[in-house]
């Protein structure tokens, strides 16, 4: 549960019992235990829970924090409340309704706004992001960062640039 909560906190019981499939009573014995060293912290108007020994990091992520997030990236499958993640009426709430899990998505400032893609060409790999937003330099100069990691990670150079990628679940 400590390793829960330092990965997807602030959480509640409930995505806590959803997440690992356990009965409710299980989950409820085990913050009980853990109780002293849970902070209650407020989200939204809604009562969650984060370890005390993470009160102090900071609330909300910076706006220029920039990542690439593959389909299926933890990230997004455990991230909750979901509209804190990505905006109700965006676009990509309403290709994939419930989650973003399906889609490699553009994270910018903790919430997914847009998505995108890599191809291989020969020994290069062309990274090329829709971030849905514009973008100050800031921000675009952490993206291209993000999209040469992608690259080395796959041992190829990286060619990177900004344009429309099509919205689509991964199969």
């Amino acid at each position: 549960m400590r390793k829960f909560l330092r990965a997807y906190g602030p959480s509640t019981q409930q995505e806590f019992s959803r997440w690992f499939a356990c009965a409710p009573a299980i989950t409820r014995t085990l913050f009980d235990r853990l109780s002293d060293d849970l902070a209650e912290v407020q989200v939204e108007g809604e009562r969650r829970w984060i370890l005390d020994a993470d009160r102090t990091a900071p609330a909300e992520p910076a706006p220029e924090a920039v990542h690439l997030l593959p389909q299926y990236d933890v990230f997004t499958v455990g991230s909750h409340p979901r509209t804190r993640l990505v905006e109700r009426h965006s676009e990509l709430a309403r290709v994939t309704p419930g989650t973003v899990a399906p889609l490699a998505v553009v994270l910018i400032g903790g919430r997914a706004t847009g998505v995108w893609e890599r191809k291989p060409k020969g020994k290069r790999l062309l990274v090329r992001a829709d971030p849905r937003q514009t973008l100050n330099r800031t921000q675009r100069v952490a993206l291209e960062a993000q999209a040469t990691r992608v690259a080395a990670i796959l041992e190829r150079e990286c060619d990177f640039e900004v344009g429309r990628v099509e919205l689509r679940r991964h199969l």
